[in-house]
């Protein structure tokens, strides 16, 4: 505007138009109110765009409320800007990223630049009292104004004489993504010739997004508020809710539509994910546990696999610290027999294994409660293929069935139990008055390591444990539970013996004594070394010193004296046969 000219009437009384030449190429352009003078902005409505001020004169729009010469002037003149502009873009065409840039930001004065570079477009913003003493101001003036700064700066991005800017921070936006590393975002930033880090540079990657760190990446918030990563990741994580183990072709898809590139997506799922890769799929994958990495194993393979297979695939990928896994996965809800051999994820929703006898049950069952035996070898093979026929024979031989001309059915309480063998009909038991019974086993690795030992039934029957009961006996160094269940191809068992044969140093190839008293359930375990004299071997199994072993030993194994010495024989038991000798004629 001419000096002095609120006092000219000539001006007063002139169009806008006609007070700024070629006005007519910015009608359709936004009035800037952001770097105007506040009081213009009640105006905004009435007036969006400069075609709409261009009838108006200097005089009509001091009429307006709250409008002074001030705010006038400033109009005016903002209007002859953006012609000027516009009319060096058309002279001068695309300048380049760089050049365009610094151009529109020559439009705005040295403050906002400052509060642009150092605060608001900032990846690494300065504190608040060092850019107010970098300006003069003090703090609360840059708090204030960095927002109008801002304001400023995306008023001048949506102005079509910075077309060229407002498209590349468009592109830009694309080519990055919502989460991007800092590296990758300097190479794409280089490739248009702007140097990384700089105020330009800076100033791009706000209007793109605004992008912001995180750790050695850069990430914008998405439209619904989330921050880039947390898009991504939910995104991931809704991939991998419907397939655990996605190959690298889905989860590359998965997050190309997020805006990643193949290289870029692998170096995320490495660096920000727990996921790993087994072959061509990858899966969440824990640091520690073995029923964590068990579950990993099998979502790898996606069908049921038994304890080597889950081991070799773990063993694959460098995992070495596995320990007792099939008891893990024994415990562990997360996982399901899927046969004999074989284990599933229980999510899977595979039928469970059970047992053979469980298998032979519901065969039966399915029949009405009979069913050949040919007939349920058939269809229990069928549906565990890792058991055998002599295996599904041996379940059905147990007290939980009666086989009656080839066909088979559930044991019922009407039905007599078998007779139960004399006790000298069985290798390694003893019984020495009514409440005294002894079971000698071998020391060998199965007991070392704590596996239960099978037990004689005429023992059991002899401490009172009939088919389907169990008695728990005790002593000072714990408990030991003797059970015999229906279902048992080895008749009656007993827990653990490797602590009562560590409490007495019992070592491989000694036997280990077993002495239960039903009276008051009570045990004791003593050691019989593998070199021990046969006369102290037999005041151990006697639990006396006997004045005739020969008469001692035929009331311990409940038969006659002359039976002795082909019983002992029969049980190997060569040492006591050295001792007790020839039975009188």
């Amino acid at each position: 505007m001419p000096d002095n000219w609120s006092r000219d009437p000539a001006v007063l009384d002139t169009t806008v138009r006609g007070l700024v030449p070629r006005l007519h190429t910015v009608s359709s352009v936004a009035i800037p109110y952001a770097r105007l003078p506040r009081r213009l902005r009640t105006h905004a409505e009435r007036f969006p765009r400069w075609g709409d001020v261009a009838s108006e004169t200097p005089q009509s729009l001091l009429n307006l409320p709250k409008v002074g010469e001030a705010a006038v002037a400033a109009l005016v003149d903002g209007a002859a800007e953006a012609v000027r502009v516009a009319h060096h873009i058309r002279s001068t065409g695309p300048m380049g990223i760089g050049p365009a840039v610094a151009f529109m930001l020559g439009r705005l004065d040295d403050y906002d630049r400052v509060l642009l570079a150092r605060r608001v477009c900032a990846l690494l913003p300065a504190p608040q009292h060092e850019v107010a003493a970098e300006l003069g101001v003090d703090a609360a003036s840059v708090g204030r104004n960095a927002p109008r700064a801002e304001a400023r700066v995306r008023e001048l991005l949506a102005d079509p004489a910075h077309c060229e800017v407002l498209e590349y921070v468009e592109a830009l936006r694309g080519r990055l993504g919502h989460l991007t590393t800092h590296v990758a975002c300097n190479v794409e930033l280089s490739a248009a010739g702007v140097e990384p880090g700089g105020t330009v540079a800076e100033l791009l990657l706000y209007l793109a997004g605004p992008y912001t760190l995180r750790s050695s990446w850069i990430e914008v918030h998405t439209p619904d508020g989330r921050p880039g990563h947390d898009t991504i990741r939910a995104a991931l994580d809704g991939l991998l809710e419907e397939h655990p183990a996605p190959t690298t072709h889905q989860l590359l898809d998965n997050l190309s539509a997020q805006g990643m590139t193949a290289g870029l997506a692998i170096t995320y799922l490495r660096e920000w994910t727990s996921l790993r890769c087994v072959g061509d799929v990858w899966v969440r994958w824990a640091e520690a546990g073995v029923g964590n990495r068990a579950e990993a194993a099998l979502q790898v393979l996606g069908v049921p696999a038994t304890s080597d297979t889950i081991d070799r695939i773990l063993r694959s990928v460098g995992v070495t610290d596995i320990s007792s896994l099939s008891r893990v996965m024994s415990v562990d809800k997360r996982f399901a027999r899927a046969s004999r051999h074989t284990w599933a994820l229980r999510v899977w929703g595979l039928p469970e294994y059970t047992g053979v006898s469980d298998a032979i049950a519901q065969r039966i069952d399915a029949a009405g409660g009979r069913a050949k035996t040919v007939e349920v070898i058939r269809d229990v093979l069928a549906a565990i293929p890792d058991i055998t026929e002599s295996s599904v024979r041996s379940y059905m031989s147990t007290l939980a069935f009666v086989i009656e001309d080839g066909v088979v059915r559930r044991r019922t309480k009407a039905d007599p139990w078998p007779p139960v063998q004399p006790l000298y009909t069985f290798r390694s038991g003893y019984r020495n008055g009514r409440n005294d019974v002894r079971v000698v086993f071998p020391a060998d690795h199965d007991l070392l390591r704590g596996s239960g030992q099978a037990v004689p039934s005429s023992v059991a029957h002899a401490v009172g444990v009939t088919p389907g009961q169990r008695t728990t006996f005790t002593n000072t160094a714990g408990e030991l539970t003797l059970y015999w269940d229906l279902t048992s191809t080895s008749g009656a068992l007993i827990g653990s013996l490797r602590a009562q044969a560590a409490a007495v140093e019992a070592a491989f190839g000694d036997d280990v004594i077993l002495v239960l008293r039903p009276s008051d359930a009570s045990f004791e375990v003593i050691k019989a070394p593998k070199d021990e004299a046969p006369r102290a071997r037999l005041q151990k199994l006697l639990g006396r010193r006997p004045k005739n072993p020969l008469t001692a030993m035929a009331a311990s194994l409940e038969c006659p004296p002359h039976l002795v010495v082909p019983t002992l024989q029969r049980r190997g038991e060569q040492r006591l046969l050295q001792l007790i000798g020839e039975p009188p004629g």
